[in-house]
């Protein structure tokens, strides 16, 4: 896993030397993976990354993980070195909420990181192993709305009258959408704290979308990252600064690499 390479490397060096960059971001959008509800419930508390750790280990065997998980579900992994340097055990974790209703048609997740400057990174979940989280990104190709991306919109609203400072937002495949479209059609107010929106690989928006007053008023802050054959980074229309990466792996499964 290139990201445990980069932990490895630079797990010591804290924030304030070496500014917040893509990388972190990418390594907080993989987190919302984990099942935070599983472990405090809903919206319970904010928690040391270490007690997110340590708690999690004590329901699940990372050795297991390691030999049998999937994608989304090594993520935890990832906890496991982060604990273990200065640059990410000071982060706290908080206001978990998710949502999988089979008759919605909704699969939603999200979790704020607050970063130790003040910063908060609002993470939000791509796709899960559910068929109601497959059947979404398929309405996602003709709709110019899902629920889920009405849930982010409702979640961002939300959570940032109690959050205090700057916001990042950030999200893998789907989550990657939900960010951006909950930015997008957020309260102005809050726009105005966005200070980046991070699309790893997700998909794009109908033409509707990209045209809105609220699209075009977020379009500077955001970054999408893809790898060099992207194929659900390209995905109906993505507008917005891009950075295309090299992977080491084909086709797509350089989505989850």
């Amino acid at each position: 896993m290139v990201l445990m390479d980069y932990l490895k490397w630079r797990n010591d060096v804290t924030f304030s030397v070496s500014a917040f960059n893509e990388v972190d971001n990418v390594i907080l959008s993989y987190l919302s993976y984990i099942d935070f509800g599983e472990l405090y419930g809903t919206q319970d508390g904010i928690h040391d990354l270490e007690e997110v750790f340590c708690l999690f280990c004590q329901k699940h065997s990372l050795e297991d993980i390691r030999e049998n998980g999937s994608f989304t579900q090594r993520a935890p992994l990832l906890l496991e070195e982060m604990v273990n340097g200065d640059r990410f055990k000071k982060i706290k974790v908080g206001y978990y909420y998710g949502d999988l209703d089979k008759e919605k048609v909704k699969q939603f997740a999200a979790v704020v990181f607050m970063l130790p400057d003040g910063v908060n990174y609002i993470s939000f979940r791509g796709t899960d192993s559910t068929i109601t989280g497959w059947k979404e990104n398929f309405f996602i190709s003709y709709m110019s709305e899902t629920e889920g991306a009405k849930e982010a919109i409702c979640y961002l609203n939300k959570i940032a009258k109690v959050l205090k400072g700057d916001l990042i937002l950030g999200g893998h495949s789907k989550g990657g959408n939900f960010a951006i479209y909950a930015a997008a059609f957020s309260d102005d107010s809050i726009k105005n704290r966005i200070i980046r929106i991070y699309n790893n690989d997700g998909p794009g928006f109908r033409d509707e979308v990209i045209n809105s007053n609220g699209y075009q008023m977020i379009l500077p802050k955001i970054q999408s990252i893809i790898p060099q054959t992207s194929i659900i980074g390209q995905l109906l229309s993505n507008k917005g600064k891009q950075k295309v990466i090299c992977s080491k792996v084909n086709g797509i499964f350089q989505h989850d690499a």
